[in-house]
This record gives structure tokens, C-alpha cells and sequence, in this order.
């Protein structure tokens, strides 16, 4: 099973990488102040009208942390080991497997692709979905030995139950958790992509939140992936966005 091992090495990795490339974590009460567009408003505590050096919010001085779980890589193994050899005979395995899984019928492990080794084995890569919506940082593998279903390794969350009706849009998510920072000057930004919903899991609740990529025009900062939460606006992960 080194092949399998060496998978499982990889799906932690990746996991851990996605997730500490939130740079910057935040949680507070949340401002009642609505923006219309990518202009924060409101009191922002500035210090002075001459005040123009850029702040980088710190969110030291909020009052919860809502820190993002790191997914533990998991196996599941396939009873009676059922041949592969397709998407869709890797996707009926799945679908049988849930209940072992811990899913339920509103939870999905949708096949992005697969790979092959030497020998001939097979990995069917997969995202772990609930109600449609991907469930950040949650992957795993099919392993296929031989033409046979062996071991489903990786991540995935049990028990989901969320609202998957989004309370406020990207823009408006996002001014509202920028208000609440007390930053110098009130910031201005650009979605670059359209913004997509994601299940993310923290330590203490599952949050349904945007995934969007912004660019800032004030204060000048660099480019970011920013994930907030879409029923009661709070950054839950900001990284700096990698030019591909």
C-alpha cells in the first residue's frame, strides 16, 4: 500500500497548505451598517483627516476567533471491493459507501479527475459537496487495485446542516466584516471573479461563505482570496492571491 501512503501524505499536505494560507483570521460583532458597493461605510475610527499611511488590520482586538479546522485524513475500506473502471462506476462506489462515510443524502464525493501509477492503479480524485457547494479543504482518493475498489483515503465532514441560502451578497459580506476592524482609512475593492459559495468548517460552527478574490485601490494592499461568512459577515480566511 506505499502507493496508498504516499497519496494520504499528499492529501494531508495539501489540506494543511490550504489552510494556513489564511494569513489573516477575524471574528467580532458584526456592524448593522450595509454598504451597496465595495465602499466601506460608517464611523471607521480614523485618526485624522491628514491621517494617510494604509492600515493593515491586525484583528487583535476581536472579541472571538472563529479559527478554521484542519480536515484529519481518514480510510474507509470497500466491502467486497467492486470493479472500476470509470467516473461513473467510481462515482456509484461512492454513492454506495456514504452511509460507512457518515454522509447524508444532502452530502455528495463528486470525481474531479484520476491519475495512474506504474502498475497500473487507479486514483479518483474527489470534492467532498453538500447540497451542491463544495466543503473547503475536504478531498479525498479512490484507490483502485487491479480494476478493484479498495480504500477511500482523505477528508471529509459528517453531520452538515446548514443554510445554504446566503443572508447578504459577496460585496455586501465583505463591507460589512471590513467595518467592523476599525481601520484608518475605509477601503475600496473590486471582486476580479465571480464569488463562489463554500461550506467551511471552524472549530466551533459550519459556515456557509463567499470565496472571493479582491484587489484593493485603498488602501493599497496586495491582491487577496478572502472567505467570508455569508450569514453574519466575518473573515474566516484572507490569503494573498498567486498569480497563476
Amino acid at each position: 500500500m506505499k502507493n496508498l501512503n504516499t497519496h494520504k501524505i499528499i492529501l494531508a499536505g495539501t489540506a494543511l497548505a490550504v489552510l494556513i494560507a489564511g494569513l489573516y483570521i477575524y471574528t467580532g460583532e458584526v456592524s448593522d451598517t450595509q454598504g451597496e458597493s465595495g465602499t466601506t461605510s460608517g464611523d471607521t475610527g480614523k485618526n485624522s483627516d491628514n491621517d494617510s499611511t494604509p492600515d493593515k488590520p491586525s484583528g487583535k482586538n476581536d472579541k472571538s476567533s472563529a479559527k478554521v479546522s484542519r480536515p484529519k485524513v481518514k480510510d474507509l475500506p470497500i466491502k467486497n471491493q467492486p470493479k472500476v473502471s470509470s467516473k461513473k462506476e467510481a462515482t456509484e462506489v461512492l454513492k454506495k459507501n456514504k452511509p460507512d462515510l457518515g454522509l447524508g443524502v444532502d452530502d455528495n464525493l463528486e470525481v474531479q479527475g484520476s491519475t495512474s501509477d506504474r502498475k497500473g492503479n487507479q486514483y479518483y480524485h474527489v470534492t467532498q459537496t453538500y447540497k451542491g457547494i463544495p466543503v473547503f479543504g475536504h478531498n479525498a482518493v479512490l484507490e483502485v487495485e487491479q480494476g478493484k475498489a479498495v480504500v477511500i483515503s482523505g477528508s471529509w465532514q459528517d453531520k452538515i446542516k446548514v443554510n445554504t441560502k446566503p443572508k447578504y451578497d459577496a460585496k455586501q459580506a465583505l463591507t460589512m466584516a471590513f467595518n467592523k476592524l476599525g481601520m484608518t482609512q475605509d477601503p475600496e475593492f473590486t471582486l476580479t471573479s465571480k464569488a463562489t459559495l463554500v461550506i467551511i468548517v471552524s472549530e466551533t460552527k459550519q459556515h456557509l461563505a463567499w470565496s472571493c478574490n479582491v484587489s484593493f485601490k485603498v488602501p493599497v494592499l496586495d491582491a487577496e482570496n478572502i472567505i467570508v461568512d455569508a450569514q453574519n459577515p466575518e473573515f474566516l480566511i484572507r490569503a494573498p492571491l498567486v498569480a497563476n
